[in-house]
């Protein structure tokens, strides 16, 4: 949906900024520009109604590719040692190391099935189990700037990490009216399947959570 989003998001960003100009200009000359004010609104009223028939499933993440990365220095030095005025002899051993070495690095197995993310007030848990991701909140969501938290850490290292950014569970060990806005606003831009509340404790802050829960689902 980028190209699309171009053609739609340039023109109106074009406009924007050339009536913000002249109404720049208005009020230094102390011309009257109410007129252009009006079209200004009126031009953000259509960009956020834009946004509004987006969808975040639409999104499409993807995974680094660390293979490729390793795979093209190394066809290079493969490249530059046959090349090269060595004996053959010398190039085969050369090689012959070269290979080696790359299996030795394939071999290196990184976990990806479970990492924590820290936060100013705790720690996040995230991880695979039978091929559903879950996240374990221990206070990360916890942080006085939790939405820019989320919307720059979380979502990044999960498609970072796992190329999706759909939650199978959630599981909550405590709750506040911070992890409130969190958990909602991660329901507003990911699909989250199930969240787990069986540990907080029972109480009107909770009851709160469940029926906004409700309405959000």
């Amino acid at each position: 949906m980028t190209p699309i989003g171009n053609l739609i998001f340039t023109p109106i960003l074009t406009l924007f900024l050339f009536i913000s100009t002249i109404i720049f200009l208005t009020e230094i000359i102390g011309i009257p520009n109410h007129i252009f004010i009006f079209a200004l609104e009126k031009i953000s009223d259509v960009w956020i109604y834009s946004i509004h028939l987006s969808s975040n499933k639409w999104l499409i993440s993807f995974k680094i590719q660390y293979l490729l990365l390793l795979i093209i220095p190394i066809i290079y030095l493969a490249s530059r040692i046959i090349g090269s005025s060595f004996s053959p002899k010398v190039k085969v051993g050369t090689l012959f190391l070269l290979i080696l070495s790359t299996f030795s690095l394939l071999s290196i197995k990184i976990n990806n099935n479970k990492h924590t993310i820290f936060s100013p007030r705790g720690k996040l848990t995230i991880k695979i189990v039978g091929k559903k991701l879950i996240l374990k909140d221990k206070g990360a969501l916890s942080c006085g700037n939790v939405i820019s938290w989320i919307d720059y850490t979380l979502l990044s290292e999960l498609s970072k990490n796992y190329g999706s950014r759909s939650i199978n569970k959630i599981i909550m060990t405590r709750l506040n009216k911070t992890q409130i806005d969190a958990i909602l606003h991660l329901k507003e831009i990911c699909q989250i399947e199930e969240v787990d509340s069986s540990r907080v404790t029972k109480n009107a802050l909770y009851n709160e959570f469940i029926e906004k829960l409700e309405v959000k689902s």
